[in-house]
């Protein structure tokens, strides 16, 4: 990427990919490194203007994602099948949001369906590990994050809102991350799968009151399963320090 030589006003753009798949079905991308881009990693797209060319049947593996100033990837529309395994997605700082990982339909008819992560590491961002999230104008249909980490990052390990399908984490590691490990909110009744994770020590730096202190915090959600997890309490938050918090 070239962050390192874009002259550009840091305080008003965020644009500059190192991969950017607009529109496009049936790709494989296997043992790729994506870094030091002044924007995202790798983004993920329609084509515009609106209802353009939706992407689907997308597969990437062994993707290495270091050192991008906004994501290490972001997923805009997607029409069907984002399978990603085996990747790591570290280090993003510079410019909001600043995650891993941010599945963000956040603009009106924006849709993302099918989302998998499988062995995936979410490491040391200056906010969150992964993020799906609508702002409640898109549309948010099944995320799947299984295997893998959520380690040392600067807001939530993982956090999940507003879908209208299944939102699954498990047989996760998800430790040290300063807010909560994992944050369920607004999610469809019946939904939300919480299973088979080991949440440990998260909660450690908070400064605002975000995650109410808990590993694994669920709010404004019903019917969400919790079950197998190995919980221990979060420490030295900006409320008591819960293992797993149901508001």
């Amino acid at each position: 990427g070239n962050r390192a030589h874009v002259t550009a006003n840091p305080a008003t753009t965020q644009w500059g990919y190192d991969i950017s798949i607009n529109g496009s079905s049936n790709i494989w991308i296997y043992g790729t490194t994506v870094e030091n881009a002044w924007g995202d990693g790798i983004t993920i797209d329609r084509i515009w203007p609106f209802p353009g060319v939706m992407p689907s049947d997308i597969t990437i593996i062994g993707m290495l994602a270091n050192n991008n100033r906004r994501n290490g990837m972001s997923v805009l529309n997607l029409n069907n099948t984002l399978d990603v395994e085996n990747s790591r997605f570290k280090n993003t700082n510079g410019t909001s949001p600043q995650a891993g990982v941010d599945i963000e339909p956040g603009f009106f008819d924006n849709f993302v369906n099918d989302v998998k992560f499988i062995n995936c590491d979410f490491i040391g961002n200056v906010q969150r590990g992964f993020t799906a999230e609508t702002n409640n104008t898109g549309l948010l249909n099944s995320v799947v994050v299984t295997g893998g980490s959520a380690d040392s990052n600067g807001d939530e390990g993982v956090f999940i809102d507003g879908t209208i399908g299944q939102a699954t984490i498990s047989n996760m590691i998800i430790a040290n991350n300063l807010q909560c490990g994992i944050y369920f909110n607004q999610l469809q009744d019946g939904a939300g799968i919480i299973t088979g994770n080991n949440v440990i020590g998260n909660n450690a730096g908070a400064v605002e009151p975000d995650c109410s202190g808990g590993n694994i915090y669920v709010t404004q959600s019903s019917g969400v399963k919790i079950s197998n997890n190995i919980v221990r309490k979060g420490q030295n938050g900006y409320f008591p320090p819960y293992g797993i918090n149901l508001n």
